[in-house]
């Protein structure tokens, strides 16, 4: 019997009535409100919509649509709290019968909101009004026009009520989302909401757009007559998903994107990750007045026509190929005052003392046929993109998509894809979370065979670093990147220019590429041994190892059952220098478990427990 009532699926469009209970779970299964009615016919039996009834997550496995569902305790109390500050006064069952109907299947909010109101209430409250209009300076017809109200919340940081100016994100007029800013500037957003940027609905069909820091930077500039301008959902920050969704639809048309983030150091970071997404070529650079941080401290030290002077004298993104300190000053003090940014662990702590990892760098990685370049890359770049929060973009035409799928599967859980049902094999869950996960950090060029040269895959990648924010690029392998048609180059030449071709566009892109390339046939040592891979084993020019900035060598010994990575050159100093890490790897699941090797090669003092399980339950390991 399946006992929904702490919640109300109803309200959120849930079909209850042919739903079906997970065994051995609190979970069900059931049709998609949101994607359901759009399947093909042969997919109406399946029921996409995995609801969980201990903590009311809710995540379709078709649409992606995710949001949580509120206990009917919390809406209530809320609908409550929301009746109180605006002065009016409910029965009981009309607060239940409020809190229950704020959800529908055609709403794009992910989560449970009150229904969007027919008309948002400017604040009232003559502390609120003075503080916006006599410190902000910001009239209130511009409050109003933007639906700024104010209620009384309890805040985690004080545990008590307190009246907040309440910032409502709207997007294509529905309620998203709230922030809500005590006067003591604690902030709160609504519990379990989507993070999307304010005033997002101002962005559609604009051939620019401003894009501020915070709330009040944005209604400072639509104070000074601008009408296209956004904030980032979080502040300064250089986490950038917020942007995933809306980029085609709200950014990828942009002429101009004027950057218009505080002038500290968290600001400057903010813009310089900004640029990096919509790209240098639109960009402009909004610069206040000595002694102003931001957009409102412009508005309020100079006016209007102070504000509307420093985005009409915004200055582009400076040129690629012509600098001067003035372009880089203010980032060489930043440098100077913290210090070079530490390189990135994988977690494999052999491996993390003799090498770091960086963006803006081209990783080289070569080895013989079937000894695992592959295999270690994709390893490498999973444990990269977990401990760092890097999506990964792939070019691999010698994989299909689902067999690499299996084999990323494979590593993320430490267990055999194909054993399903078995203790050994990979579990339904685990193989949900994996799906979702991969789902929302890895993307895959998939170019015809007609289409393979570098100007298609590398434009290919930069269009991922737009609109995903990829960190992580993995081309694999070198060979099968085509010769430009006619190109009067040789062999080595082109060789030459593609690597350096590669490696502009990790500099550029603020991206680390993984580039694999193959040996030439390599001889036999006297003793009829095979003698271990180095860079200038690479067929083709010498450049694949001058123009790197890593060269790692896969070599793996059969006999001895050790894989060697030789680490052939790190350019930077700071992350690292030459050295060795032996691995022994794990046919299974595809896994390479650090060791160390005795006098005879054989592996010795190889930790399997803790390097196992399930990574993504476990961040801690890396």
């Amino acid at each position: 019997m399946i006992d929904a009532s702490k919640y109300n699926p109803e309200a959120y469009g849930i079909n209850m009535r042919d739903a079906k209970e997970v065994t051995g779970k609190n979970e069900i299964r059931t049709f998609c409100p949101h994607c359901h009615a759009n399947r093909k016919t042969e997919h109406r039996k399946e029921r996409e919509l995995w609801v969980s009834l201990d903590t009311g997550n809710c995540k379709c496995h078709n649409c992606g649509a995710e949001w949580r569902m509120d206990t009917v305790e919390y809406t209530e109390r809320m609908a409550e709290m929301e009746c109180r500050a605006s002065g009016t006064q409910r029965a009981a069952g009309d607060v239940r019968k409020a809190s229950q109907g704020h959800k529908t299947a055609g709403q794009t909010a992910r989560f449970a909101l009150p229904p969007t109101p027919d008309s948002f209430n400017p604040p009232t409250d003559a502390r609120l009004v003075s503080y916006i209009t006599e410190v902000r300076r910001l009239p209130m017809d511009v409050i109003r026009g933007m639906k700024v109200t104010q209620a009384s919340v309890m805040m985690p940081q004080v545990k008590a009520e307190r009246l907040c100016i309440v910032f409502n994100y709207l997007h294509n007029g529905v309620l998203v989302n709230r922030k809500y800013r005590d006067s003591e500037k604690h902030f709160m957003m609504d519990k379990g909401a989507e993070l999307i940027p304010y005033n997002i609905d101002s962005a559609l069909g604009s051939d620019h757009v401003i894009v501020t820091e915070g709330e009040f930077d944005t209604l400072s500039l639509v104070a000074a007559g601008f009408s296209s301008v956004v904030s980032m959902p979080s502040g300064a920050n250089s986490n950038t998903s917020w942007l995933d969704r809306f980029y085609d639809d709200y950014f990828a048309d942009k002429k101009r994107v004027y950057i218009a983030t505080d002038m500290d150091a968290p600001g400057m970071k903010a813009a310089e990750e900004l640029i990096r997404r919509f790209g240098p070529e639109v960009c402009y650079r909004v610069t206040f007045s000595d002694g102003c941080k931001d957009a409102n401290d412009e508005l309020v030290k100079h006016g209007v026509e102070g504000l509307r002077k420093s985005v009409e004298e915004a200055q582009p993104v400076p040129l690629k190929d012509i600098k001067t300190m003035d372009d880089f000053g203010d980032m060489l003090d930043l440098l100077y005052q913290e210090g070079p940014k530490p390189g990135a662990c994988t977690g494999w702590e052999n491996l993390d003392r003799v090498v770091k990892f960086q963006t803006g760098q081209l990783a080289l990685v070569t080895g013989r046929t079937n000894d695992g370049k592959s295999e270690w890359v994709d390893e490498l770049v999973l444990r990269l993109a977990l401990s760092q929060n890097w999506k990964i973009a792939y070019w691999t035409p010698e994989n299909t998509l689902l067999d690499h799928n299996r084999k990323l599967i494979e590593k993320l859980t430490g267990r055999t894809f194909v054993r399903r049902g078995t203790s050994q094999g990979v579990q339904p869950g685990q193989y949900h979370l994996c799906k979702q996960w991969i789902g929302e950090n890895v993307t895959w060029i998939d170019l015809p065979f007609d289409k393979l040269n570098l100007d298609t895959i590398l434009e290919r990648s930069r269009s991922l670093v737009r609109k995903f924010g990829i960190r992580l690029l993995v081309l694999d392998p070198f060979n099968f990147i085509e010769k430009e048609n006619n190109s009067q180059r040789s062999e080595n030449a082109w060789d030459s220019h593609v690597v350096g071709a590669i490696r502009s566009f990790a500099i550029e892109n603020d991206v680390m590429v993984v580039l694999v390339a193959h040996p030439r046939k390599v001889e036999m040592q006297i003793d009829g041994r095979r003698r271990r891979i180095t860079i200038e084993d690479i067929s083709g020019t010498a450049d694949f190892g001058n123009k790197a900035d890593y060269c790692f060598c896969v070599d793996r010994d059969d006999g001895h059952k050790v894989v060697t990575i030789s680490v052939d050159k790190v350019r930077n100093k700071l992350l690292g220098s030459r050295g060795q890490a032996f691995f022994v790897y794990q046919k299974a699941s595809g896994r390479y478990v650090p060791c160390d090797i005795d006098d005879k090669r054989n592996p010795v003092n190889t930790d399997f427990a803790k390097y196992g399980g399930m990574w993504i339950d476990v961040p801690e390991l890396f």
